[in-house]
């Protein structure tokens, strides 16, 4: 009985390990998706003379 306790317990831990990098991901793809909004945004309250000069 000892051997099943043991193994449902290794298997939450693996379960919760997955999670945890699954959040950490789902964290670092939200942070680098509003990092590309606001360049957007600064991106677009630039003056024309300003903007085109950046691209060239």
């Amino acid at each position: 009985m000892v051997g099943v306790s043991s193994s449902t317990h290794a298997m939450a831990e693996k379960i919760s390990w997955y999670c945890a990098l699954f959040m950490a991901a789902m964290l670092v793809l939200s942070s680098c998706e509003s990092s590309e909004g606001e360049f957007m945004r600064v991106h677009e309250m630039q003056p024309r003379h300003i903007a085109n000069n950046a691209v060239r």
